[in-house]
């Protein structure tokens, strides 16, 4: 198995270099101050070691003990992979040939990940929206006040009530009882805050290039 992940692993940085024009990398990189890029790679440093806390709690959420720098390992290979190939079916793979040892199955590792884009998703959704009000503060009050905030609120909870009342199986109602259990909102809320960090860095990346 480590030959296998040995080869695996040269066989990405193959590609890598292969792919990336270095002449031009450097040449970008030293047409910004030095200050500059050394505090962008602190920065994506730091994102990348948010990024790995996060996936070692979710796999902890999900029942996994995993070593943090098996983790961190996973993570890199995912990274990668992600580069040579459609960026989510990558990083499943190269995390998954890290952590399979760990016992985590193929299954498991894409509900992971899956877990972990609807929260990076909804975040920058929940962020862009903040964004939208700061900038279009005057356009977005205006539109918003004719929104029925009180009958559409109304209707959702009738709806739901509904649903769960007259048509939710039992199977259903366990699972709900599942998610909304205090264990598992705080856990929600953990990921949310990482993942918030991590935006938070990325944002900041990006502040100080430009």
């Amino acid at each position: 198995m480590r030959k296998f992940l040995l080869i695996f692993s040269m066989i990405l940085i193959a590609f890598v270099l292969y792919f990336v024009d270095f002449d031009k990398f450097l040449a970008s990189l030293l047409s910004f101050p030095l200050a500059t890029v050394v505090g962008v790679f602190l920065l994506f440093l730091l994102n990348f070691i948010v990024v790995t806390i996060r996936y070692w709690r979710v796999l902890k959420h999900f029942g996994y003990a995993v070593d943090f720098v098996d983790v961190a390992k996973a993570n890199v290979s995912g990274s990668i992979a992600s580069l040579l190939m459609i960026p989510l079916l990558g990083q499943v793979a190269g995390r998954h040939v890290m952590l399979e040892r760990a016992g985590v199955s193929a299954v498991e590792n894409a509900a992971i990940a899956f877990y972990e884009r609807f929260v990076v998703g909804s975040l920058s959704g929940v962020l862009a929206l903040l964004g939208g009000f700061f900038i279009f503060s005057l356009e977005v009050v205006d539109y918003v006040k004719d929104v029925p905030f009180f009958e559409v609120s109304l209707i959702f909870l009738l709806s739901i009530s509904s649903y769960f009342y007259w048509v939710a199986s039992r199977a259903e109602g366990v699972v709900i009882k599942r998610v909304f259990a205090w264990g598992a909102v705080l856990s929600f809320l953990e990921v949310y805050a990482l993942s918030l960090l991590a935006n938070i860095l990325v944002l900041l990346s990006f502040f100080t290039v430009f």
